[in-house]
């Protein structure tokens, strides 16, 4: 069976050509993602196989039950990877590391779902239909993005400026919101051009 040829236009090549380009990137992203989180794992796996390895190796009973503490007469949960001072003791507790992160999960869904809730109630019902189309594809490629990996690109791109500027860090995030609010009730009673 023979293939007709049928001409194509110009602009129907540069449109395929740019379905060519969004494909590739979009591609590369997914790949991209996909490595981050296995070099996450793979940096995770290897500060931690050295724990259980060698003459210094943890059983599961010193990472899960309490663990004698010097100066307190019951075992305590601790979790002191460096001691404090030369000659003191390190203690590899579990518990205070998997609580921690059960609270932090729990706080971060109270302040998650509310927002996500409303957002997707405000895009779907209240957005116009313009500024929709243009979100739509940015919303798409936040979902693509695991928290871990914004978190980890967040905490090593934010940590180092907030450490040096602490106190700005803290007055940002008051005035931030108030502003807000300062500029919402302003524009009410004032007219701009």
């Amino acid at each position: 069976m023979q293939r007709l040829h049928v001409p194509t236009s110009p602009a129907l090549r540069r449109r395929r050509v740019r379905d060519r380009l969004a494909t590739l990137l979009i591609t590369a992203g997914g790949v991209g993602v996909v490595v981050s989180v296995l070099a996450i794992g793979v940096f995770l796996a290897l500060e931690v196989v050295p724990l259980f390895l060698g003459a210094d190796a943890l059983d599961a009973r010193e990472l899960w039950w309490p663990q004698p503490v010097e100066g307190y007469a019951d075992p305590q949960h601790r979790w002191r990877p460096e001691p404090l001072v030369e000659g003191d003791t390190t203690h590899f507790g579990m518990a205070p590391l998997a609580w921690g992160t059960l609270k932090a999960a729990l706080w971060a869904l109270l302040f998650a779902v509310p927002l996500a809730l409303g957002a997707a109630v405000h895009s779907a019902l209240y957005m116009p239909r313009r500024l929709r189309a243009r979100l739509k594809p940015t919303l798409e490629l936040m979902e693509a993005l695991p928290g871990v990996v914004i978190g980890f690109v967040a905490g090593m791109l934010l940590a180092p400026w907030v450490e040096r500027h602490l106190a700005a860090a803290l007055l940002l995030l008051v005035m931030l919101p108030s502003g807000h609010c300062w500029r919402g009730e302003a524009g009410h009673y004032c007219r701009f051009p």
